[in-house]
Order: structure tokens, then sequence, then C-alpha cells
């Protein structure tokens, strides 16, 4: 008792001091709770922001090195002949991308699309031009005669006449032929990523990617309104090195892209495949359904007139990888050396 009863004497003989100590601590606590609490906030903040980043990869062809190794010694210039046929050697294809598609590497997910082209066919759906007006097929087969006969082709320029060559890249985001690009996705998450940007559904909803769902296609609202198509119709297109050869596709869904492009990939004289707008969706196994698989070669003619194979499809696949953790890498490559070569 005496010890708290001479406590409470020294905290009345002594207010303004013990006042003031009071609220210095008090100031104190209160700097420090502050402090926390944005500390604790900012650490939410950065977890939350990396949780929502998503990291992803591709594996493409070094064509600087490859040109490199193909260099004359005496002129100085590529050997476009043999760097052709390297590339063609050293395509990946699904099965290598597959390899790399574990766990660890570092690889939380993955998703891939294969792009084919099709021809529109007699009395059938036509394509649109950049303006969203529909071509006719004796106007686009004379647009691309005269792109063959006019433009050159820069060295291992490998986009006229066919399905480009190089791997690893963005599907769609390459020079077509034919009047349509038929994109195949594997996933929702590939859907989610689409080459020409994210879209909205109109009207019908998405295709399944089972075979159950083979033929389902989702087609652009400028393509339909120019030809009058709606959820459920059904339309052909055909083969784009044999017309005789058609596919039959049923419209499930309608959709719009976010961000409207109006000008196909390559310009104005590019090819209407490349238009955005004549884009059709689907899922691969539709693509594998209609023999367009990337095991599948066609022949192409440049605009030299050199006929050579080429793939039929481009396939493009992407490896989401996990955030934390040590990510290995593929495989560790020198100059020239490729994976699953």
């Amino acid at each position: 008792m005496f010890i708290v009863r001479n406590a409470l004497h020294n905290v009345v003989r002594n207010k303004g001091r013990n006042a003031l100590m009071i609220i210095i601590v008090a100031i104190i606590t209160a700097a420090a709770t502050v402090a926390l609490a944005i500390v604790q906030a900012a650490e939410r903040a950065r977890t939350s922001a990396l949780d929502d980043t998503t990291i992803s990869a591709q594996i493409s062809i070094d064509r600087g090195a490859m040109i490199g190794k193909t260099r004359d010694a005496q002129s100085g210039g590529a050997d476009m002949q043999a760097m052709r046929e390297s590339m063609a050697s050293k395509q990946l294809t699904l099965d290598d991308y597959q390899k790399y598609d574990k766990s660890e590497y570092g690889v939380a997910s993955s998703y891939y699309t294969e792009t084919a082209s099709a021809a529109a066919v007699d009395d059938g759906v036509e394509p649109v031009d950049s303006n969203g007006t529909v071509t006719n097929q004796e106007d686009q087969s004379a647009t691309e005669q005269n792109q063959s006969g006019e433009q050159p082709q820069s060295p291992g320029d490998d986009r006229a006449g066919g399905m480009p060559d190089a791997g690893g890249g963005k599907g769609g985001m390459m020079m077509t032929t034919g009047d349509f690009s038929l994109v195949g996705f594997s996933s929702d998450e590939a859907i989610a990523n689409a080459p020409n940007g994210s879209f909205t559904m109109d009207s019908g909803q998405v295709f399944g990617y089972g075979t159950d769902d083979d033929g389902d296609v989702i087609i652009s609202k400028t393509l339909a309104d120019a030809n009058d198509l709606s959820v459920g119709d059904t339309f052909k297109v055909a083969d784009i090195t044999d017309d005789t050869k058609t596919y039959t596709l049923t419209i499930v869904g309608i959709y719009s892209n976010t961000t409207e492009n109006t000008m196909p990939m390559g310009g104005p004289m590019a090819s209407t495949a490349s238009d955005p707008a004549n884009a059709i969706y689907t899922s691969v196994s539709t693509l594998d359904a209609l023999g367009l698989t990337g095991g599948k070669t066609i022949e192409i003619t440049d605009a030299r007139g050199n006929t050579r194979e080429t793939q039929a499809t481009q396939l493009s696949y992407t490896y989401c990888l996990r955030r934390q953790g040590a990510i290995r890498p593929v495989r560790r490559r020198r100059q020239g050396e490729w994976p699953g070569q």
C-alpha cells in the first residue's frame, strides 16, 4: 500500500511533467501504429499486384543467329535457300512445346492457338475489307494476284503466298493468305489472350473444346452483319489449296473486338484473312477434325515464282510461369542450338 500511495503522490505532485510524458508516449505510439499500418497496406498492395501479374514466355526462332550461320563467306550475304531449309527443319511441333510444359521448369499453366487460312466459296459467306464492306471473290483473287506480281519479297520473308513459318509468335499477328483466318483455341485461357485482342460476346456463347463441339465457331459482328448471319446459321469455307474441298461450320456466337482495328496486318494490300473482322474463332479440336493439323503441309509460290512447302497451320504456344520460386531455364543453349532438336 505504501508503494501505491507514494506513486499516486508522485503523479499528483508532478502533474505537468507527467502530462507531458503521457502526450509524448501517445504521439510516439500513434506514429508507430500509422507507420505499421502503411507498411502492411503497401505489402498487401504489392502482393495483390504480383498475384494479378501473369508472367508468360514463348519459344521462337532467332533469325539473326540463323542468318549469321548461313552467311556466305565470299559475298557476305546470307544463303536464303539454306536459311529456309534450316528454318523448316527447326520448326517446333506441339509435342516439342509440351516437353517443356512442366512444373520443374516453373510452368504453372499453358495455352496455345493454331491459325489456318480458308477461302470463300461461290454463293457463300464473303469476307469484308478494311472499310467493313463485302469483298467479292473475283476482286479478292485479282488483289492477291497483283500482290504476288507487284510486291517484292524481302530476304527471309515467308509471308507471300501462304502461312508464315516463324514459330512461337502471336497467332494472327503475321500476314496470311486466303479470305478468312481460322483460329483454333486450346482453352479459356487462350481465348482470354486472343491474337486480335480481347472481345465481348454480342449474342450466343463461346464454343466448347471437346470433340462434341467440333464445327462450332464464333464470328465477328462485322462479318455477321455484312453477310446477314446470326447464331444457329451454318456456312461453308474452302481449303485454300483445293476449292473443291469445303468445311461446314456452325455459328454458336457473335463477338465484337474490344479494340476495333479495321486495318489488316500488313497494310491495305494485305490479304483479307489478316483483317480481324474476318477471323473465325473455333477450337483446336475443330481444326484437327477438318484435317488442318500442324503436321499438314501445303505448297506455296512466292513472289519470285519459287514453289516450296510450308506448314498449313501456324502454332503459337505460350507458357504461364510461376511468380514465386526459381525458374529453371528451358534449356541452356548456345547460338544455333534449339530446344527439341
